[in-house]
């Protein structure tokens, strides 16, 4: 929970909304909220229906397929920046539509988990938590002054987590707040350093991503530690049929994506929608932290194990959809000016325009 803290609040930091353009975003939120669900809808029918003589509840089935939605907004926005993608429009709708999916994964959490349990009271708090959270969001988005470095949002992540697991003990389990929510609130509500702030600290941006690369490892480590042994989970299914299903429900999950295809047609070519699809298909933190959840929750059986090894196929074909992207999209990319000799290599400083004028100050 920690560790799944820390990459919220990073993704948080990222979340960035124009105000005058709310038109625009509640159409990109609709479209992100259905490439999320169909790939969603998809695998429960599947968990549902397929598993033989172990198909999932309804309830559990929505739960456990729900990791099948969110893009990993981490593995997305690091992969089309290192193949030279960040100033193009596929980057910056990509990037609005990851966290925006990111955000519904988490908002659905709640009725899902009625829909599981039941109505409890306890779980009113939940819905009174949520609105307050995005109340904060919403009216301090970027605009407290908090430190942003690796260390500072460690310390929030620290806190968050001790906040959250401490109100589930002393009530004694009956309300449990996900950190989820939380610690992506912390991040949007996260003032972003600009070039005239001097009580911002200058951020090392290889030793920030060092850092979340490092807790994305741990995170996902520990994920896989908490799983129970595949073997025992698988059941009665054989090896032959574990692939069978793995391999299902890693297409679907690409499958639901593709509905990008028939989405803005108006501006971009088809190479370019085709590109958006296979971008939004890598799946990393926020859906092994669904099944972290589900496991919490009591899931288990055979779904369990296709869920944990189609997760990690999807991470295993990450690159691949990257290089696609990059195929597709190669001669649309802008010629790069010529450069004197003596101009130093750009610096990884997107998040801290400080720096980047501090160096500039230097170079001239």
């Amino acid at each position: 929970m920690f560790a799944l803290s820390f990459l919220m609040v990073n993704v948080g930091h990222e979340f960035v909304i124009e105000r005058s353009k709310l038109g625009n975003y509640a159409q990109d939120y609709l479209v992100a909220m259905s490439a999320a669900g169909l790939p969603w809808i998809f695998v429960a029918l599947w968990l549902h229906f397929a598993l033989p003589n172990s198909g999932l509840a309804w309830g559990s089935a929505l739960l456990m397929a729900r990791f099948a939605a969110p893009t990993s907004a981490g593995i997305l926005f690091n992969m089309l920046e290192a193949a030279g993608f960040k100033e193009t429009w596929l980057f910056r709708k990509a990037q609005i539509l990851a966290i925006f999916d990111d955000l519904d994964t988490i908002l659905l959490m709640i009725p899902l988990k009625m829909y599981l349990v039941g109505f409890k009271w306890e779980l009113s708090f939940d819905a009174v938590f949520v609105t307050l959270c995005l109340g904060l969001a919403w009216q301090k988005l970027h605009k407290i002054r908090l430190q942003s470095s690796w260390r500072w949002t460690m310390f929030y992540a620290g806190l968050i987590t001790a906040c959250c697991e401490g109100l589930c003990f002393f009530t004694q389990g009956r309300i449990h707040i996900e950190v989820l929510l939380p610690a992506f609130v912390m991040g949007c509500m996260t003032r972003i350093c600009a070039p005239e702030d001097d009580w911002c600290e200058l951020l090392d941006e290889k030793r920030e991503e060092d850092a979340k690369s490092l807790v994305s490892t741990l995170f996902m480590l520990l994920v896989g530690m908490s799983m129970p042994s595949l073997f025992t989970a698988a059941g009665h299914l054989t090896a032959g049929q574990m692939v069978y299903h793995v391999t299902v429900v890693s297409l679907l999950m690409i499958l639901g994506k593709m509905m990008l295809l028939f989405c803005y047609r108006k501006e971009a070519n088809l190479r370019t929608r085709l590109a958006l699809s296979l971008g939004m298909c890598p799946r990393g933190e926020v859906g092994a932290g669904v099944i972290a959840i589900s496991l919490g929750l009591g899931m288990q059986g055979p779904a369990v194990a296709v869920a944990v090894l189609s997760l990690a196929a999807n991470l295993v074909l990450s690159t691949g959809f990257i290089m696609m992207i990059d195929r597709l999209m190669r001669s649309e990319l802008p010629a790069e000016p010529s450069a004197p000799a003596e101009l130093p290599a750009a610096s990884a400083t997107a998040r801290n325009p400080r720096l980047r004028q501090r160096e500039s100050k230097a170079w001239i």
